[in-house]
């Protein structure tokens, strides 16, 4: 799923050319999924959620939770602040009309996590934090 329809179009292409069985290609917007509850047993979320502010970060975060069945597993990241590198690609975004705009602590988004996710484990990797979690239910 992606809110490109442009990055699904390319994707759709490349799956055609290549011959992959893949499941399906969506376009729209992680807080609202057109998935019925408890419907996937994994998925990903990567490289989204530092260009949403805190409101809508919490409503991606219930709709994936919607979305996962209990003790499902997701994967996602956020941006670690206190990184040289992801300060230097917070620079290229925001030169690139992408400004990052996530504005809570790890610790902040750990506390709005406790009731959907259990943490089972964190990365800190180029500037950012991978969360792998289980879904609570």
């Amino acid at each position: 799923m992606d809110i490109s329809s442009k990055t699904i179009e390319l994707l759709n292409e490349f799956v055609t050319k290549k011959e992959l069985p893949i499941g399906l290609l969506v376009c729209g917007s992680i807080h609202e999924m057109p998935f019925e509850d408890d419907f996937f047993d994994i998925g990903a979320c990567v490289g989204v959620l530092e260009y949403f502010e805190k409101d809508f970060v919490e409503k991606a975060i219930v709709e994936v939770h919607r979305i996962i069945k209990p003790y499902g597993k997701f994967v996602l990241d956020i941006p670690n602040f206190d990184s040289p590198v992801f300060r230097i690609t917070m620079l290229i975004e925001e030169h690139l009309g992408r400004a990052d705009k996530f504005n809570m602590s790890s610790h902040e988004f750990d506390v709005m996590l406790q009731d959907y996710f259990e943490i089972e484990k964190t990365e800190k990797v180029a500037g950012m934090i991978q969360y792998f979690l289980c879904c609570k239910k």
